[in-house]
This record gives structure tokens, C-alpha cells and sequence, in this order.
């Protein structure tokens, strides 16, 4: 990719409406992605920062690296915190009807 392809892809990626920040430290091979401010609040600090190899970034691997980062993670809590929930409430009811 040329510097103008990169340039222009740093350009497109802050576009999406989930980043706040790319950061690309000089001669480095990792790109960062900063996850915009209302995730950074709900996320574990190390999720809130997408990490992508130079060669592959791209809007596409952005958004694949958000999937598989945020999105599943945040739907795996959300089942584990239903499925607790559940559980809590049948456990209550259980007690409820043996007193």
C-alpha cells in the first residue's frame, strides 16, 4: 500500500462511527485504533484500543477486529449477565415456594 493508499485509509477509518483516534507510531508495525469515548467508558481499557498490523490494515480488518473484540464480547457478558439473572430468579422462587 502506498503512503497516499495508507493516508487514506487512516482517513477512512476515522470516519467509522465506533473510532476515535488512529494512532500510528513512526516505524511501527502496529496501528492503534481508539474505540470512541462512550465505548472507552463501558469497556475494559484493554478493548477500548483495536491493535492492527500495518500490512493489514484496512477499513474492512477495523471493522472485523471491532466484531470479533467488542461486539462478541460485549454479547458473551450480555448472556452471561441474562444467564445469571435467570438463575438468581429461580433460585428465588425456589425459595419462595419452600417457606
Amino acid at each position: 500500500m502506498s503512503e497516499r493508499e495508507f493516508a487514506r485509509t487512516i482517513l477512512a477509518v476515522k470516519e467509522l462511527p465506533f473510532v476515535d483516534t488512529v494512532n500510528v507510531p513512526a516505524h511501527a508495525k502496529i496501528i492503534f485504533v481508539e474505540l470512541s469515548p462512550r465505548l472507552a467508558e463501558v469497556l475494559p481499557q484493554a478493548r477500548s484500543v483495536l491493535q492492527v498490523a500495518r500490512g493489514e490494515f484496512s477499513v474492512d480488518e477495523v471493522i472485523r477486529l471491532y466484531q470479533v473484540y467488542v461486539v462478541e464480547y460485549l454479547e458473551e457478558v450480555a448472556d452471561l449477565s441474562h444467564q445469571l439473572l435467570r438463575d438468581a430468579q429461580r433460585q428465588q422462587t425456589k425459595k419462595a415456594r419452600s417457606s
